[in-house]
C-alpha cells in the first residue's frame, strides 16, 4: 500500500506555518540586538541624531529601508529613553528601535 500523495493545500498550509515560524524567530534575534528592547537601548549623545540613526537600521525580515512613523520619549528608572517605531516599506512590518540619552560614545 502506498500513501496517498499530499493536497497542494496541504503543502502550501505548511509552508506557511514554516514561514511564520521563521519570521517570529528573525522577530527574537532583531528583539534580542542593540536597539531591540529598552535594555539593550542604544546610546546617543543627543536627541538630535536618533532619527538619522534609525533611519540607518534595516528590515530584519527582509533587509529592506525602513520608514520613521514616531519619534518619542519615555522615562525608565530615571534614564530618558528615546522609542522610535519604524515600518518596512517592503514588506510592512513594524520595528521599534530604543535609544538612550548619555555622554559615553555611540553605539
Amino acid at each position: 500500500m502506498s500513501k496517498n500523495p499530499k493536497r497542494a493545500r496541504s503543502t502550501q498550509r505548511e509552508k506557511e506555518r514554516e514561514l511564520g515560524k521563521l519570521g517570529k524567530k528573525l522577530d527574537r534575534l532583531v528583539e534580542e540586538s542593540a536597539g531591540g528592547t529598552p535594555e539593550r537601548a542604544i546610546t546617543v549623545s543627543s536627541a538630535a541624531v536618533v532619527e538619522t540613526k534609525a533611519r540607518a537600521f534595516q528590515c530584519g525580515h527582509c533587509e529592506g529601508e525602513l520608514l520613521l512613523i514616531t519619534h518619542e520619549a519615555e522615562f525608565l528608572h530615571g534614564a530618558q529613553l528615546r522609542r522610535v517605531d519604524m515600518q518596512c516599506r517592503s514588506c510592512f512590518v513594524r520595528r521599534r528601535i530604543w535609544f538612550v540619552l548619555g555622554l559615553g560614545p555611540a553605539n
